[in-house]
């Protein structure tokens, strides 16, 4: 929460009017979150910001399909702000790597009703470095 008051007092004071709105509505996310939750952690606000990108991920996505690429762009620029929140995420090679090693040593082949047991088990190892849809896309693609 520091840092993110820190974020937004300096947005006001650059005059970055997109990060200072990005800024805003995320603390107000998180005060709603705080207010539910009484012992909010580094976890409970990471998947605050989780959640407010996959809203303007999936309303970029309802933009393009409308032809609102102006609508899209705002709200590219918006994701960008709140990835600046999340850890370092593992990229997809490694992640790839995880997931092997996860798979090799817990004995599980890469079949579909193994996906679930490997996923928790990749989501375990990795922690907030990436997310379970990143985690699924990829053990998916070791599938097909």
């Amino acid at each position: 929460m520091q840092r993110l008051d820190a974020e937004l007092k300096q947005a006001l004071i650059s005059r970055d009017q997109v990060r200072v709105d990005v800024l805003k509505m995320l603390k107000s996310a998180v005060n709603l979150e705080q207010k539910e939750k009484q012992d909010y952690d580094q976890s409970d606000f990471i998947a605050t910001v989780r959640k407010q990108i996959k809203m303007r991920t999936d309303a970029i996505e309802l933009y393009m399909q409308a032809g609102r690429d102006d609508h899209a762009k705002k709200e590219t620029a918006e994701v960008a702000v709140l990835e600046e929140f999340l850890p370092k995420q593992l990229t997809e090679p490694e992640l790839l790597a995880v997931i092997q090693e996860v798979a090799k040593t817990n004995d599980i082949a890469f079949e579909k009703q193994n996906m679930g047991r490997l996923i928790g088990l990749v989501v375990g190892k990795v922690g907030e470095s990436a997310s379970k849809a990143d985690i699924a896309k990829a053990i998916n693609s070791r599938l097909n």
